[in-house]
């Protein structure tokens, strides 16, 4: 059985208050809000017990005021170099595809023809034997947007520019509404690569991993990463994979009061107290093999059906 874990926005309206807070003001700073439920909580011995020891409380407290954390700071919409509306298609090209980019591309192209033309004796006979240029390439970049356009995905790309950098100008240019959405999805790929993965549930089965920051509501790619297999960093032994990779994708969001939604492989506690800690609020399905998942909400044959149990723990649901 998987359970939602979600940091809780709560009621203003709702007739059980039993600790008001001061009425003149209409934002409450997290460490009341947070003493205000401990002291609830505690007051109760009803409460569901984890594998390892968590605590789950049958009730919780209800605030009357917005939490701070819930509070939208950035309003969604352009920002940056695509904040003065642009005139044509070009001029959003090139804010995703700059100048630097479409050299380096260039760059590296030409550095693979060489190395092509090293291994030809004559080089007449071959039909792809000349340098590219930065104007070959931005014409290449077109006539791939315009295959995605009528739908013609069977054309053979080997090459494509460094996603980190085309990546950047995403964030630069775009300020997202207060919901966004992590997820993957696997690029299809045969070919030569230290990283490509196999998923058997997956359409095209082998390919590289990709990790996705969605705008749920505009569906604007705001960040992406490749993945290229377990980290090597000093927090790898402290953190596991999956709350690595979504503090990595929503560092640009932190402090901004937002709310991130994800399926039960990224779900955890340390999750969503690592996200809290940054200012975002985590929503999710959670597999009930977690040791935090009390017994109580397994699945178990004289459980009622269509009835619901919840727990709480803090401001988690």
């Amino acid at each position: 059985m998987e359970d939602e874990i979600l940091n809780k926005n709560f009621d203003d309206d709702s007739e059980t208050e039993n600790y008001s807070l001061n009425e003149s003001s209409d934002v409450s700073t997290d460490e009341e809000c947070d003493s205000i439920l401990t002291t609830v909580q505690m007051s109760s011995s009803n409460c569901f017990i984890g594998k390892n020891g968590y605590k789950w409380n049958k009730n919780h407290a209800i605030i009357g005021r917005t939490r701070s954390h819930n509070i939208i700071t950035h309003l969604p919409g352009l920002k940056g170099p695509a904040k003065p509306k642009p005139n044509c298609g070009i001029d959003i090209f090139n804010l995703f595809f700059t100048a630097a980019i479409i050299k380096q591309i260039s760059e590296f192209t030409n550095a693979k023809i060489e190395e092509f033309r090293q291994r030809i004796s004559d080089l007449t006979k071959s039909t792809y034997s000349n340098f590219t240029s930065e104007i070959e390439i931005r014409a290449f970049l077109g006539l791939l947007y315009l295959a995605g356009v009528y739908k013609s995905g069977h054309e053979n790309v080997e090459s494509l520019p460094q996603m980190e950098q085309a990546v950047t100008f995403f964030a630069l240019c775009y300020t997202p509404a207060e919901y966004l959405t992590v997820d993957e999805m696997l690029v299809g790929f045969r070919g030569k690569c230290p990283f490509k993965i196999y998923i058997p549930s997956k359409p095209n089965k082998y390919g590289i991993k990709i990790v996705i920051l969605a705008d749920s509501r505009t569906h604007y790619m705001y960040n992406a990463m490749v993945y290229t297999g377990k980290y090597k960093t000093p927090k790898s032994k402290e953190l596991s994979l999956p709350t690595q990779i979504v503090l990595d994708i929503s560092q640009p969001l932190w402090k901004s009061n937002r709310n991130i939604t994800a399926d039960n492989w990224f779900t955890s506690i340390e999750l969503v107290d690592k996200l809290k800690e940054h200012a975002l609020i985590y929503l999710g399905t959670m597999r009930k093999n977690k040791p935090q998942i009390p017994p109580q909400f397994q699945p178990h044959p004289k459980r009622e059906s269509g009835t619901s149990i919840f727990g709480f723990s803090g401001t988690k649901l």
